[in-house]
């Protein structure tokens, strides 16, 4: 009964405490709240992209036995799923189109010029395609770009076809007249046209078109919303436990340890009041933040058994790794800046900080050298809906850290105050 007298007054002194009470509730849900808003679009509907609306002029007038690449192009502008972001309109008159873009009725214009498909199949003519725009956009132009980019990259291999086979010929001491090259240069085409119908089919090689659902969208800026107050919950669930154990070294100056010891309470007793009260402080602060960021960011931290682990990975390893630091400190002006510093860097190296954007491999490695990361890792698994097993390792590790850090502390305190 002792031990829960001492329990109880250091919950009473605690929980009285407006300060104390700020970090512990107050300030996590605060900071998970501004990033909540300023990055609130997340949880809402995304917004269309705009159409492209683009106008093709199409002079293009190949040869008797040229393949016609200007109506080519047009079809893969006019296929579904570039439908669903451009919207292409083929007109004859250059200049028109050129209007068309100045007033803004359109983003862009591009011109296939007369001699297009006689210079993808020769290798004596050259012709552009013209793209004009309105230099005040920037999307409109770039996807525009890479589209043509990816249909001359195709075609214009025929040129490389051909250089190759002149090195060839060379090389071998053989003569290739202009016919034998226009008859490869048309079996190229052929080829590529025969790939070709897959944009016309709807089907482009290299265009993969995924919309995410509204709910999807939605739950993708909750689980992002998740990580984040997970990452305060452990960040300050770790200074809790630092400050529940300052506790000790406060009542040793001012006097009131030093009373407790001369009653006949043993010192083990009155120190496994005190570790038992950082335990059940920081287990209150846990459940607390997770009853209320669910109510205020609709989070869903998983199935009961997940979360029970990660509670009790938590709040072992953030109690045992509070005791341990306080154990090496001598007096409560050190206390302040010590728990700042030395939780502030375990807490950006275990990943607590960085909870909801990819970091890279070298960082993720490094907080497997603190109980954060590792705390952190289990609490991810669970929002993640991972197997069951899948939370043993984490959780074991960081119940490892608590037990092995709780032990050394309490056993510098028993030293140090004995």
């Amino acid at each position: 009964m002792k031990i829960w007298t001492i329990v109880w007054k250091d919950l009473y002194i605690a929980l009285r405490n407006v300060f104390a009470l700020v970090m512990m509730f107050l300030v996590p849900l605060m900071v998970t709240g501004l990033i909540y808003f300023a990055f609130g679009g997340f949880l809402k509907e995304q917004p269309e992209l705009p159409t492209i609306r683009v106008q093709i002029v199409n002079l293009d007038q190949p040869g008797p036995a040229t393949p016609h690449f200007g109506e080519i192009l047009l079809q893969i502008f006019a296929q579904q799923k570039l439908s669903q972001f451009i919207q292409s309109t083929p007109v004859a008159d250059e200049e028109k189109a050129r209007r068309a873009v100045n007033s803004g009725r359109i983003d862009a214009a591009i011109v296939i010029p007369a001699n297009f498909s006689n210079a993808l199949v020769s290798s004596g003519e050259h012709a552009s395609l013209l793209l004009y725009y309105d230099p005040t956009k920037t999307i409109a132009p770039r996807f525009l770009r890479n589209i043509l980019q990816g249909f001359l990259d195709g075609f214009t291999g025929s040129q490389i076809v051909l250089q190759v086979a002149k090195q060839e010929a060379t090389n071998r001491k053989l003569t290739l007249d202009e016919g034998a090259l226009q008859e490869l240069a048309n079996s190229y085409s052929q080829w590529i046209m025969a790939r070709g119908q897959e944009f016309r089919e709807g089907k482009p090689p290299w265009l993969h078109t995924k919309v995410l659902s509204s709910e999807k969208q939605q739950q993708k800026g909750v689980d992002f919303i998740a990580r984040t107050m997970a990452g305060m919950m452990i960040f300050f669930a770790f200074f809790t436990g630092a400050s529940m154990a300052e506790s000790i070294l406060h009542e040793r100056e001012q006097g009131t340890l030093a009373r407790l010891f001369t009653t006949p309470t043993s010192h083990t007793t009155i120190l496994a009041g005190k570790f038992i009260g950082v335990f059940i402080t920081v287990l209150i602060q846990v459940l607390v933040l997770l009853l209320s960021s669910g109510l205020i960011f609709h989070i869903t931290w998983g199935e009961p058994p997940h979360l029970a682990l990660a509670i009790l990975a938590l709040v072992v390893a953030s109690s045992g790794f509070g005791i341990l630091l306080l154990s090496f400190i001598t007096s409560t002006r050190q206390a302040g800046p010590v728990i700042g510093v030395v939780l502030t860097l375990s807490g950006v190296l275990g990943g607590l900080i960085s909870t909801g954007v990819q970091v890279p491999k070298t960082l993720e490695r490094l907080s497997r050298f603190v109980p954060q990361g590792w705390v952190m890792s289990s609490w991810k698994l669970c929002l993640e809906r991972k197997p069951l097993s899948a939370l043993f390792f984490p959780v074991i590790v960081s119940l490892l850290w608590g037990i092995l850090t709780f032990a050394t502390g309490a056993i510098l305190f028993y030293k140090k105050l004995d």
